[in-house]
């Protein structure tokens, strides 16, 4: 028996010291020396009745005091971490101890920059002021970093350091096909392709196509590999012309052709030459590149392969050990979607070594939701400011493990007011305060210049002959041209007649083409064979109502075509040939029904696909072919310009529905008045019904 109570009693004893250390650091009075004697008495006292009493006598110290009081008073959800554990040398802001009516600052170390952060938050939250904090605090500690500026937001941190370089696109240079420092070219121009094709593709990806872009770039990288994006193009513009391959080929290099040159056309002087010094100004020094005014598909591609460039160079050269530079961008989804960015994808495996090479992560983000679950996996802080999207918040409030209380305050969460988690040091999410910073961002481009032009100066290129290159001047020589155009003078007069015809007039019917060109429907068909057949032309199967039969046929030229007699005549419109045929098929359409239609109208800057309107009456067309991740966008910047009436075609009822899924996600965000109808591209019956009818009928 006496055993048996002594047992009791030293678990009594351990639960009363584990209690008053518990109230006691709840309060923040761990330290008071009164609290310290009575655990070393409960610990140490012969007899329970003792260690009991010095115990009820503490508790009632500490439960009479303020803190206590302001504790058990407090319905506030989030406990306050203690000073000496959350503060820092990269300060982030200020959390506020209502239990000690005080504020403190909150900061992170260099060692957890390492590990990568997320921070989140709509525009205007003040996720660009806490980034710019630690990028200052990254020039202070003289520490290199990469940060890609879209909104031209960075321009003046240079008035913090002379040590800094900003670039425009037009005066950095970089060769997307020079392999990084002891990386095998082969390697290299593999991950190359991956980002080319992810970046200008949507899924599926053209698997033939990409693989005869590889065979084609492993052939001419085994004699120079230092070839640039311009010399590849005139190597694809006399594979076009040569006479000697076949038309499914060209078909297959047309495909990536076209996305080349808008790479090339879109960067301009960047991917004409390189610096010698690319390695050390990718991997060491502090360098902004402004990504401002560029398509997001080019954008994409030169922030993807400048992240797989400087972390292959840190594996191949086994740069390990502690943060060396810091890799910042403020559009994540760019690199790091769930649509990109699969578990087993190369990319996953470089974010999780990471730490390992010194690289660390700064990732910002308005859609948290569409980023990938293995980037997420390895996070060592979440920083989540004020979000509107209902899904956003779901999944924030997921990975900062809020409880219910905890998720009802992410919803009325103050501009510059955020919740952390971090993975390490203090686990549980706390709500913290971003300072007011002042940040005159008005930088004139003169001012810039002058800043830049001496360190441009002093920046050797790899190959100064190559220095006047441009995209433009950098055409198949006048041998090669022959073979086309007797391959061309050898079509008949008639195939000559289709295919001009196909190129001034794209989007009438076949019926009217062979009535106005005076040919009899198995003459018409023979020749579109023969022009296929020798890659002029490609043949699109299209519905363009719900009636049974075929599908109708439209023909787009190729680029063996336009390089012989120019570009095809789409008129006014964006996106491919399918995409404009649409935008002309629903205006003539809107038109035949009473409407007037502009195709591409702009409102505030903002393009409309199909824009319709009787009277103050009026109606938004879009028009989604492939994918629809940026359609809920689009329904977004139309309400924002004042349209109320929207309507959403797609090509597939899969598609389609994504569409409809997400906008009825944040339907109750906006005003009853607006409304969203949602069509397949070949449905015509919304023109002669009016709203409540197609409604119904839907329903």
């Amino acid at each position: 028996m006496k055993e048996i109570r002594e047992i009791i009693h030293d678990n009594e004893r351990l639960k009363l010291f584990d209690s008053l250390k518990s109230v006691a650091a709840m309060t923040y009075r761990l330290q008071d020396p009164v609290v310290l004697q009575t655990l070393q008495r409960i610990a140490c006292v012969k007899g329970i009745h003792k260690a009991r009493k010095a115990y009820n006598r503490a508790m009632r110290l500490l439960k009479s005091s303020p803190q206590y009081i302001a504790l058990a008073t407090s319905n506030y959800p989030f406990e306050c971490p203690p000073e000496n554990i959350i503060n820092g040398p990269i300060p982030l802001g200020y959390v506020y101890n209502h239990v000690l009516d005080k504020s403190y600052t909150f900061g992170i170390y260099p060692y957890e920059l390492n590990q990568n952060f997320l921070f989140t938050g709509r525009t205007g939250a003040g996720k660009t002021t806490i980034i710019h904090q630690i990028i200052r605090n990254l020039i202070d500690m003289d520490l290199g970093f990469l940060a890609a500026d879209y909104k031209e937001d960075d321009k003046y941190l240079y008035r913090h350091s002379r040590d800094i370089y900003i670039f425009r696109l037009d005066d950095f240079r970089f060769n997307p096909l020079q392999a990084p420092d002891n990386t095998d070219i082969n390697s290299w121009i593999q991950i190359f392709a991956d980002v080319f094709f992810e970046s200008f593709f949507n899924p599926p990806i053209p698997l033939s196509s990409k693989h005869t872009f590889l065979d084609i770039l492993f052939a001419l990288t085994s004699k120079n590999k230092s070839i640039l994006l311009t010399e590849l193009d005139a190597e694809l513009n006399k594979l076009m012309i040569a006479p000697n391959v076949s038309g499914t080929y060209k078909q297959r290099v047309a495909t990536f052709h076209t996305k080349l040159k808008m790479l090339i056309k879109g960067t301009g002087k960047m991917t004409t030459n390189s610096f010698k010094d690319i390695t050390s100004l990718l991997t060491a020094k502090k360098v902004v590149l402004i990504l401002s005014g560029l398509s997001v598909e080019i954008q994409s591609f030169i922030i993807c392969i400048l992240f797989y460039w400087i972390f292959t160079y840190r594996i191949r050269n086994s740069q390990r050990g502690k943060l060396k530079h810091v890799f910042i961008f403020d559009e994540a989804k760019m690199v790091f979607s769930s649509d990109k960015v699969k578990a087993s994808s190369q990319i996953s495996r470089l974010v999780s070594t990471a730490r390992e090479f010194g690289e660390g992560l700064i990732l910002g983000e308005q859609s948290p939701h569409t980023l990938a679950d293995t980037i997420l996996a390895n996070l060592y802080g979440q920083i989540s400011l004020s979000l509107s999207g209902q899904k956003d918040i779901e999944h924030m409030s997921y990975n900062l493990g809020l409880s219910e209380d905890q998720r009802k305050m992410i919803y009325g969460l103050k501009v510059k007011t955020g919740i952390c988690r971090l993975a390490d040091r203090y686990v549980k999410p706390f709500i913290f305060h971003i300072p007011h910073i002042e940040i005159d961002k008005n930088i004139s481009d003169s001012e810039l210049k002058e800043y830049m032009a001496p360190k441009l100066a002093a920046l050797e290129l790899l190959h100064p002959e190559n220095k006047a290159v441009s995209p433009e001047i950098i055409v198949p020589a006048n041998e090669p041209e022959k073979p086309v155009d007797n391959d061309y003078k050898g079509l008949d007069d008639k195939c000559r007649l289709v295919l001009d015809d196909f190129k001034e007039v794209p989007f009438i019917s076949n019926s009217e083409r062979r009535e106005k060109l005076n040919l009899t429907t198995y003459m018409f068909d023979k020749i579109c064979k023969t022009l296929i057949s020798k890659g002029y032309i490609v043949e699109q199967g299209v519905k363009t109502n719900d009636a049974k039969g075929p599908p109708i046929k439209i023909y787009f030229l190729t680029q063996k075509s336009e390089f012989i007699i120019g570009k095809q005549a789409f008129g006014k419109g964006h996106g491919g040939g399918l995409h404009r045929f649409w935008q002309h098929h629903h205006s003539v359409l809107a038109r035949e029904h009473g409407y007037d239609s502009t195709i591409e109208k702009y409102i505030k800057s903002k393009p409309i696909d199909v824009y319709l309107f009787k009277g103050d009456f009026n109606i938004a067309i879009e028009i989604c072919i492939t994918h629809y991740q940026k359609e809920l966008d689009n329904i977004k910047n139309n309400i924002a310009v004042g349209i109320k009436n929207i309507w959403m075609l797609a090509s597939t009822q899969k598609i389609l529905d994504s569409i409809e899924a997400d906008w009825l996600n944040v339907k109750s965000n906006y005003p009853a008045e607006i409304n969203v109808e949602f069509y397949l591209l070949s449905d015509s019956r919304m023109y002669s019904s009016t709203g409540s009818e197609r409604k119904e009928r839907k329903s």
